[in-house]
């Protein structure tokens, strides 16, 4: 059996939808997806299926907020911030030596 790493969200659909059917022997699943019985308890588990209570969002992929900075943004403030202190301390400086 290949080592697969990440769950595509296909692959965690249809061990949701064998979930649903009544598939719930780890064995079972792991032939049917091509995984370790290990590897799909993990899964299950992290989807909550063995709860009871399914989650909203998979955890292959994380909904982003939608006010968050992209690196660029975060790299501009960053700077800004950085360089607008040395421009005071310089100014200070240079106030300091005329008088």
């Amino acid at each position: 059996m290949p080592k697969k790493y990440y769950w595509p969200r296909a692959e965690e659909a249809k061990l949701i939808e064998l979930w649903k059917k009544g598939v719930t022997n780890f064995n079972v699943l792991a032939k049917e997806l091509n995984r370790t019985p290990g590897a799909v308890a993990k899964k299950a588990e992290r989807l909550q299926l063995s709860s009871g209570t399914q989650r909203q969002t998979t955890t292959t992929s994380v909904p982003l907020d939608k006010n968050l900075l992209t690196h660029k943004q975060a790299l501009k403030i960053l700077c800004s911030a950085l360089h607008t202190p040395s421009k005071t301390i310089r100014n200070i400086r240079l106030e300091q030596k005329t008088t």
